[in-house]
């Protein structure tokens, strides 16, 4: 049996700063899940509503882990949290699993929704909508997942491994 080592590390200004980028960037897409629901197929729905739902929990956990207590949904300012100094973050293997989670589920729903592509005229602005939504999802889902990796490299190469 291998010995697991806990680590902890500390986030700085600009890897914090990355993490609220994210979250921005989740807000919209969650926004634009929601459009594209409205203009596909029926049999898209419950993905691209459950895609809705897990990015805005996704961006209420990161604001969370920024700040160290639950954000008022009604009074997130996302746009001022960007523009504001951050403080180091301490990162360890709760904030790992937690941030593990979200990378994974976002990869996830980036590769289901792939095929939603082909519901819309290329370059239409609702095919250009989905593509942020896939696009988005997965890059953000690796960059998540490079936080995971320098707590807990199993964690993130397990993650990968279950989406392969």
């Amino acid at each position: 049996m291998t010995e697991h080592t806990i680590r902890e590390i500390t986030l700085d200004a600009p890897q914090v700063q990355r993490l609220i980028s994210i979250a921005e960037r989740w807000t919209l897409i969650s926004q634009l899940a929601s459009e594209i629901n409205a203009m596909c197929d029926i049999k898209w729905e419950p993905l691209l509503l459950k895609t809705r739902d897990d990015t805005h929990r996704g961006v209420m956990r990161l604001v969370s882990l920024v700040h160290g207590a639950e954000p008022d949904a009604n009074t997130l300012d996302l746009e001022q949290m960007s523009s504001s100094p951050v403080a180091p973050l301490v990162f360890g293997q709760t904030e790992a699993e937690q941030i593990g989670e979200l990378a994974r589920r976002a990869m996830l729903a980036s590769r289901l929704l792939r095929p939603l592509l082909r519901q819309f005229p290329e370059e239409s602005r609702m095919w250009w909508d989905a593509r942020k939504v896939v696009d988005r999802l997965d890059f953000d889902g690796r960059e998540l997942l490079g936080y995971v990796g320098l707590v807990d490299p199993d964690r993130a190469a397990g993650i990968l491994a279950q989406l392969d």
